[in-house]
């Protein structure tokens, strides 16, 4: 796990352009009435026959099974198995979070003005709580929302609930500037809007408290996780097929002209090969892109002449890298995007530093040499053979939780068997994470300080875990205890001297995509969380990605 969790970033860019709309046409089928005549006709043999009533209720019942026969025979005028277009209707159906701003502005500001231009077209709303599960937070208010909705359909109003719910969100989000916050769906309110559609109370409470419904919620959270439908906007489905509320009008255009439902994107997978670790970061990237593409994809190795080629060309220093091809040009989502693609020597796609994070790629290959970057640090802050065919760099948080892990788990396996035999060195790095950590950044201070009286890993080993925060009277005990000399010491804690010098490995880091704690460069692959040192259970380890990197 790694400190901060790191959650692929859906790019959120409103556009503003409209998407081209046909009109449908209805053909209005009349039955007109024939005249009758103004004279009186005098009946022959053959109309007495014609009008006799067992003769016409008996033509009417042939008439019915003819009819049926052609219906039965046409039958894929009216449901076409093909498409997923039942008779005149398309069934479409919408996946989003009670919270979800773009879900409340959809259910606003669009859905009139969409069902009034595409008459045929059903939406069935299929609502869930507990998006911020995600992010590491939990809420609860659109659980609360769900769990209502579900308690009010038992009374046959969910229909009803969901409208209340999300015109309440609507009037909340615009007395707070549309900011994503706990507070939108207090039980309070819910409770309100239950009463203010006419719910039973009592048969709604006890639906509340009896824990079923949130059961339920529970269980359609983790299909919509497995299912990769969650997001900060409205997803639709159709026929299986995913796609993002922004491009709604042209999908729903290419149904009915029996196109397909999204413009094509193939991406070229600049990547490397040889452990199961590598070819799952290789794919694992680019779920955002399937809401507006249908995709297809190839790794291409690094390692191949084509690899380098593509390398040279585009002086790629990070890896996955990607190349885009087909007609992604032509669909709304590349407006949101152009502006974080790269594009060089007549290539389009994501390759470069600043845009690879920009969308949330991790990376995991690092084909520059940074000897120089370290080389700008003492050799104080590592351990090991200074020789050693392979190097080690850790990033790390003294007040970060995994780091510890890492350190107290991992570290004493990796240390006996690489450090102490000469095959490795190793650097652990200061890499305080000042948003989480306030006060990381002294402690991270404090070690450099005692490296310059060659204390560093004494001091680095004694601040592990010794207080939850630091201050400049801790930090002084830590001091004592490894015998530094308290003058110098303090001199040097005061000045801040290498404030500066933190600074510079926490954007190295950065610019390698590397934001939580702790993460590595083993050789030159990269490592993102306290992974474990031997476990063929898990995507990868220390010990395999050292094995590997030592035999290149």
């Amino acid at each position: 796990m790694v400190e901060k969790k790191n959650v692929k970033k859906t790019i959120k860019k409103t556009t503003k352009k409209s998407v081209p709309k046909k009109q449908v046409k209805k053909i209005v089928k009349k039955e007109v009435p024939v005249k009758k005549s103004e004279k009186p006709v005098e009946k022959s043999t053959w109309v007495a026959i014609f009008t006799n009533q067992y003769f016409i209720i008996g033509l009417i019942i042939l008439i019915l099974v003819i009819l049926g026969i052609g219906f039965a025979v046409g039958g894929k005028d009216n449901v076409d198995t093909n498409t997923g277009v039942i008779g005149d209707k398309i069934e479409l159906t919408l996946y989003a979070d009670y919270m979800t701003p773009g879900l409340v502005e959809f259910y606003d500001n669009n859905l009139a003005d969409f069902s009034e231009k595409y008459p045929t077209v059903q939406i069935d709303f299929k609502l869930y709580g507990g998006i911020e599960k995600a992010y590491n937070v939990d809420w609860g208010d659109s659980e609360r929302a769900k769990v209502a909705e579900l308690c009010a359909a038992d009374q046959g109003k969910g229909t009803e609930m969901m409208s209340a719910l999300l015109n309440h969100a609507k009037t909340y989000y615009e007395e707070n500037n549309w900011a994503l916050a706990p507070g939108i769906y207090t039980q309070e309110a819910v409770n309100s809007l239950a009463g203010s559609i006419g719910l039973d109370i009592a048969s709604y409470t006890n639906c509340i408290s009896s824990g079923d419904k949130q059961l339920q919620v529970n269980a359609f959270l983790e299909t919509i996780f497995a299912e990769n439908l969650l997001s900060m906007d409205p997803i639709f489905k159709y026929n299986g097929e995913k796609f993002h509320v922004s491009i709604l009008n042209l999908v729903v255009d290419n149904i009915m002209e029996n196109k397909p439902l999204k413009p094509s994107m193939h991406i070229k997978i600049l990547g490397k090969t040889g452990l199961d670790y590598f070819e799952s970061m290789n794919t694992n990237n680019f779920d955002v892109f399937e809401y507006y593409y249908t995709i297809t994809d190839e790794v291409v190795d690094v390692d191949t002449e084509e690899g380098q080629k593509i390398v040279n060309d585009l002086e790629i220093r990070l890896l996955p890298s990607f190349i885009f091809e087909g007609d992604f040009k032509e669909s709304l989502f590349y407006d949101n995007i152009v502006d974080v693609l790269d594009d060089k020597n007549g290539y389009v796609g994501l390759f470069s530093t600043v845009n690879l994070a920009a969308v949330g790629v991790t990376p995991y290959y690092y084909l520059n040499d940074y000897a120089g970057f370290v080389d700008a640090f003492s050799n104080d802050y590592s351990m090991g053979n200074k020789d050693a065919n392979l190097m080690i760099l850790e990033f790390s948080d003294y007040l970060c939780p995994y780091c510890v892990t890492f350190e107290n788990e991992t570290m004493p396996q990796l240390k006996a068997d690489y450090i102490d035999t000469g095959k490795v060195n190793f650097y652990y790095l200061q890499h305080p994470v000042k948003e989480l950590h306030p006060s990381a950044p002294i402690a991270s201070v404090a070690a450099m300080c005692a490296a310059d009286q060659e204390l560093y890993w004494p001091f680095h080993e004694a601040v592990f875990g010794y207080a939850n925060s630091y201050d400049k009277n801790n930090l002084m005990a830590i001091a004592t205890s490894v015998g530094v000399d308290l003058d110098k010491f303090e001199l040097c804690y005061d000045g801040a001297y290498y404030l500066t010098d933190v600074d510079d490995i926490v954007f190295f880091a950065k610019s390698l995509g590397l934001g939580g704690t702790p993460s590595f460069i083993v050789g030159h692959a990269l490592l993102a969380g306290a992974y474990p040192y031997d476990d063929a259970t898990a995507p990868v380890d220390f010990k395999r990605l050292i094995e590997y990197e030592l035999s290149q």
